[in-house]
């Protein structure tokens, strides 16, 4: 169990390297895509979808936050799946879909974790999970950002397009994403590390 952040850090890097690169080949649909949101997209899949698995494992979890923790788990795996066939099957996804659901889950999270502020500390466990939860809420809030600019940017016209790739109108949305992966990356490397040194 304590490799089990290392290893996703590394899946997570490899799997941003191979998206990138067959992203830009054709192999899907969605148009190109930049650097900064291909290592994006795959810290919100590993932090969202994967990461969450891994700590429910750890059994000294307080029983408030194993639930909190289960039930964003639980709506990210309803929501991952719809999203993959609403966007490679019925091509009518749209980003508002996933502010809308940003912005709620975050403000639910928030709510949820004021309610536990006084259990956090009694374990590290319960330390690791406040503080990864604290940067899920700021990730969701990052992803909302980038929907919203990313459809101010790209208009309506180019709805099968859902990525920012290289080119100048995406500069600003790359700069802000570059340092949204610095901060996850940050934060991926530090839990990895007291994961590894703690438990």
């Amino acid at each position: 169990m304590k490799f089990s952040f290392f290893i996703l850090l590394i899946i997570q890097l490899l799997g941003s390297t191979w998206f990138y690169k067959k992203q830009n080949q054709g192999s899907f649909v969605g148009g190109a895509i930049s650097i900064p949101k291909a290592l994006w997209l795959f810290y919100a899949i590993f932090f969202w979808f994967f990461l969450p698995l891994v700590y429910l494992f750890y059994s000294d979890l307080d029983g408030t936050l194993r639930i909190i923790l289960a039930l964003h788990t639980l709506i990210w795996w309803i929501r991952g799946p719809l999203e993959l066939v609403m966007i490679y099957k019925w091509f009518n996804w749209s980003p508002r879909y996933g502010i809308i659901h940003d912005v709620l889950h975050a403000g639910v999270l928030f709510a949820a974790l004021l309610g536990t502020v006084k259990i956090w500390p009694e374990s590290p466990s319960n330390w690791m999970l406040f503080v990864f939860l604290g940067f899920t809420i700021v990730s969701l809030l990052f992803e909302a950002t980038f929907a919203t600019l990313f459809l101010n940017i790209r208009g309506s016209a180019d709805h099968k397009i859902y990525y920012a790739d290289d080119s100048e109108k995406w500069k600003f949305v790359n700069f802000l994403t570059t340092v949204a992966v610095i901060l996850g990356l940050f934060h991926l490397v530090v839990q990895a590390a007291c994961a590894f040194f703690i438990w």
